[in-house]
């Protein structure tokens, strides 16, 4: 939402502190975890302490303009300056409600860096874990991907009714239940603090979690009385890398469903980045951020262990054990593990009978391209795919060619197909093809001259097979709209008839098309209720001044000299000194000398006093008429600006 002028003011201000021309764009680079470092080292000592305000105090990075005043009130001055900076580099974007409420937010790319910089130094060298490390009560899921996967399969493959109330029938749950490998033990508290009565009484934890993230992600949607796939979202989602997929989900488990606490985000991160193949305590990381200068609450143990560890031990990005003293540790599964793209092309084997097996790292693309031909069994480590004679036969019958079979059966075969798979195959689609009733679509011309062009045109011809009349020819219901685009690339204008209807494609099931996915708003079972989310990016760009400007606007004098002042510039100097939590220096008439931030200027029985805080916790309190010389002590970054 920032115009290009915004991007470039951004750009160059990043180019002036790295001191280089820099080739890609502002916002690329602030996707950049190295791009985002490198200016996080140029960064003044004021920035990073405000930026350290984004990471410690607030909720997913986010504060209104008020939460952040208050939080500033002791040297307001000061932090508002390092938040200006933060701004002009993009590691801050200021947002506005339509009603004009401002907000600041630090973007998740820029904030996932800084807080896994922040955990770094402060971590302290754990105890290594025992070497008999005790498995944990509750098992692990063999993957969250797989089962959205098999949820999807089932949307795909039968009528999903939805009733009255918006909810999935009792009938179609009980056939989801086996599916899931994650259970209520892993969602619990997830399901009961944040879906509404009504869907705790519709669904068990785990569908309705599950449900929930397929329609946050776009992948279905409830369409009148039924639940439908959104094809060209569940091919996006399919097209992804395990890594892209992964990334997609944990970026929608921490802004929906992980509680808003910025240090359970920061424990959440940590622990999907921690190293692999290794166990880590949990126990060291609490202190890790204690250490960095996070508040924990008393009961921080058994949320983050049921809030973050439970459910991605379910999920199967973490496996879980206990040591001899009952104390908690983690380590990453390998299906989360991000070196398996390095491992090769998985294989799958395909048997004589028919039965294909599956290792888990196979794409997903393939894996429901392979579907369409048979019944998957997601039973143990590997997946297996019966072939299947109506599944096949169904696929011809829809347009496709027994080559395309026996090409998706080979493409991750290490060896050639088994000749008796051949003609198994090769009987079904016989059987399939001894009568068969098929839907064509007829194509009238306005004069037979017209069909004749058309049978001379190179493009067409291949459409122009089943000729009934001098003006009219028939075509497969599927290949309408290659015969569309077709007719519209040669120059004509066809018009479709309002009965026809748009051929499926093979097996797909009810689909609907594309929207905007992934979706994080109110798209899934519960509303969820961000703390930026009626805000939208304001296309600003601060100058250097702006949240300080009065500190430019005060007296050079003050500033420069220690000196007496007339009795009611003396109180102004004050005032200006309190309501910029500026620190004075200050000579009595004895010669005793004071160096403190105003925190009370009043009057007492005729005399005016202020009241200094001149050490933490420990203030003195002065008549204004027994101070003989003052000087303001303006903060050194403002030198630098």
């Amino acid at each position: 939402m920032l115009s290009d002028a915004t991007k470039q003011a951004i750009a160059a201000e990043q180019a002036r502190r790295l001191a280089e021309t820099l080739p890609t764009e502002a916002e690329s680079r602030l996707r950049d975890p190295q791009a985002v470092l490198r200016l996080w080292e140029t960064c003044t000592q004021i920035e990073q302490e405000a930026a350290r305000c984004f990471l410690l105090e607030a909720a997913q990075g986010f504060f209104t303009k008020k939460q952040w005043e208050r939080l500033a009130e002791t040297k307001h001055a000061h932090l508002s300056l390092g938040l200006t900076g933060l701004r002009r580099i993009g590691f801050v974007l200021t947002v506005r409600k339509l009603w004009s409420e401002v907000g600041f937010i630090m973007p998740r790319e820029v904030r996932e860096v800084l807080l896994l910089r922040l955990l770094a130094a402060a971590d302290a060298e754990a105890p290594p874990p025992g070497d008999d490390m005790l498995s944990y009560y509750t098992t692990g899921g063999r993957g969250i991907q797989l089962d959205l996967f098999s949820f999807l399969l089932l949307v795909r493959e039968q009528e999903v009714p939805v009733t009255r109330r918006q909810t999935i029938h009792r009938r179609v749950l009980q056939k989801l239940k086996p599916l899931l490998s994650f259970d209520e033990r892993h969602v619990a508290s997830w399901f009961a603090r944040l879906f509404p009565p009504a869907i705790q009484a519709a669904y068990g934890a785990a569908e309705g979690v599950l449900l929930d993230v397929a329609l946050r992600l776009g992948l279905v949607r409830m369409s009148g009385q039924r639940l439908v796939l959104v094809a060209d979202n569940v091919s996006a989602w399919l097209a992804l890398s395990a890594q892209q997929r992964n990334r997609q989900l944990l970026s929608l488990f921490t802004s929906c469903y992980l509680p808003p606490a910025s240090w359970l985000e920061a424990l959440a991160l940590q622990v999907v980045s921690a190293p692999t193949e290794q166990w880590h305590s949990l126990a060291s990381l609490l202190d890790s951020l204690r250490r960095a200068g996070f508040t924990l609450p008393a009961d921080a143990l058994e949320q983050a262990r049921d809030q973050w560890l439970h459910p991605l031990l379910g999920f199967g990005w973490i496996q879980l054990g206990l040591d001899r003293a009952g104390a908690l540790w983690w380590r990453i599964a390998p299906s989360f593990a991000s070196e398996l793209d390095a491992h090769g092309e998985p294989t799958w084997y395909v048997e004589p009978t028919g039965e294909v097996i599956v290792p888990p790292l196979i794409p997903l693309a393939e894996l429901w391209a392979l579907s369409r031909l048979g019944r998957l069994s997601f039973a143990g480590d590997l997946l297996r795919c019966t072939l299947l004679p109506e599944n096949v036969q169904a696929f011809v019958l829809n347009g496709g060619e027994q080559r395309e079979i026996e090409t998706l059966l080979a493409s991750r075969c290490p060896y050639p197909l088994p000749p008796g798979l051949r003609g198994m195959i090769d009987g079904w689609i016989k059987q399939a093809k001894q009568i068969r009733i098929e839907t064509w679509a007829r194509v009238r011309t306005a004069d037979p001259r017209i069909l004749e062009e058309l049978r001379q045109i190179p493009l067409l011809r291949p459409f122009v097979g089943e000729v009934i009349s001098a003006t009219d020819f028939l075509v497969p219901l599927a290949r309408t709209e290659a015969l569309l685009d077709a007719l519209r690339q040669c120059g004509y204008l066809p018009q479709r008839d309002g009965s026809i209807a748009r051929a499926p494609a093979a097996s797909d099931g009810p689909v609907e098309p594309a929207v905007t996915a992934p979706q994080t708003g109110d798209a899934g079972l519960f509303a969820n209720n961000l703390p930026w989310q009626s805000y939208q990016v304001e296309n600003v760009y601060p100058d250097r001044w702006e949240g300080a400007a009065k500190l430019a606007e005060l007296p050079k004098m003050w500033t420069s000299h220690f000196q007496s002042y007339h009795p009611q510039t003396l109180r102004d100097l004050f005032r200006r000194a309190h309501e910029l939590q500026l620190t004075v220096r200050v000579e009595t008439s004895k010669g005793a000398e004071w160096e403190g931030v105003p925190k009370k200027i009043e009057v007492e029985m005729g005399y005016w006093s202020v009241t200094m805080e001149v050490e933490r916790q420990k203030r003195a309190k002065l008549k204004l008429d027994e101070i003989s010389r003052v000087r303001l002590v303006l903060p050194d970054y403002v030198g630098g600006l």
